[in-house]
């Protein structure tokens, strides 16, 4: 890429959300625009640089990680500390790409760290890795024990079924995030879930937020709602009541983490609530994961006959 077509592209990012913040709304416009942005021509970019010093990073961790920087990128624009002037030069940075790498790699730093004293963790993440089945039947049997204690006591009205239907759904959960390589445990947290130090704590996330919702949610996909996930809050995407029937063939598409966000949050889920049920490290990680789905969605729908 050219420099004069970098500096274009950086102008055009930080212009794009300093207009989402004089909008005041993570719904305007603006914002899916600086999304798409930094996704569809930053991201790919940004990827080579981070695996170089570490070719064995995930996908998944490696999104996490652009997210997280992306957002630093964001709360300095939002600071007044980057700047693009309207006919003017981009101040306060060298570059986007540099800005995020930097703080791409600040993050890879604390995943370098191991956190002492968590050997069970370690323990645990390792045997569901390498499905040791022994040690997986030690963790399920541990975690479950205090679920359904801490359930019975809270929720009484709940029934074994419906205990154990969360349960279920929670370890499923948790096991595909170790799996997808989407945790490391760090000095301060374990990364790619929440702030939580422990596995359990970050178990038990889940499944009290379902707990809460379970019984006053409907367990089916409301395609109506979602013609509602615009950024325009007036809008349904142009569809109509007739693009139903393709609409739902679209979502049937779908792989099963973006059905899951955008069932959630046509469910009225929020993403502070939809980060906790799908353990993801946080609300921003969520609301970029649903954009994105979303959009996978549309190109789905448009490709339909």
């Amino acid at each position: 890429m050219s420099g004069n077509q970098n500096d274009q592209k950086d102008h055009e990012l930080i212009s794009t959300i300093q207009k989402k913040n004089e909008a005041k709304s993570q719904k305007s416009k603006f914002n899916a625009e600086a999304m798409d942005l930094a996704w569809e021509y930053y991201f790919p970019q940004f990827t080579p640089i981070l695996m170089k010093r570490s070719p064995d990073l995930s996908e998944c961790l490696l999104e996490k990680v652009f997210t997280v920087a992306y957002c630093k990128l964001e709360e300095q624009i939002g600071l007044g500390k980057i700047q693009a002037a309207v006919n003017g030069p981009v101040t306060g940075i060298h570059s986007v790409l540099d800005f995020l790498a930097e703080h791409g790699n600040i993050r890879l730093e604390e995943l370098s760290k191991t956190k002492a004293g968590n050997e069970e963790d370690y323990r645990h993440i390792d045997n569901i890795k390498n499905n040791r089945s022994k040690g997986l039947l030690e963790f399920d049997r541990e975690l479950y024990k205090y679920f359904d204690d801490y359930a019975r006591k809270q929720y009484s009205a709940i029934s074994r079924m419906d205990r154990e239907d969360i349960y279920q759904d929670s370890m499923l959960s948790l096991v595909k995030s170790i799996l997808d390589d989407c945790i490391k445990i760090t000095e301060s947290a374990i990364f790619g879930l929440t702030k939580a130090a422990k596995l359990k704590t970050y178990f038990m996330s889940i499944t009290i937020n379902l707990l809460n919702k379970w019984g006053k949610r409907k367990q089916t996909t409301d395609l109506d709602s979602i013609k509602e996930l615009d950024d325009d809050p007036d809008g349904n995407w142009g569809f109509t009541e007739d693009d139903f029937e393709k609409l739902g063939r679209a979502f049937a598409k779908l792989d099963d983490k973006c059905a899951q966000i955008l069932d959630l949050w046509s469910r009225g889920f929020s993403m502070r609530e939809i980060a906790e049920i799908m353990g993801l490290p946080d609300e921003n990680n969520a609301r970029v994961l649903a954009f994105r789905c979303r959009e996978k969605l549309r190109k789905i729908f448009k490709q339909l006959p």
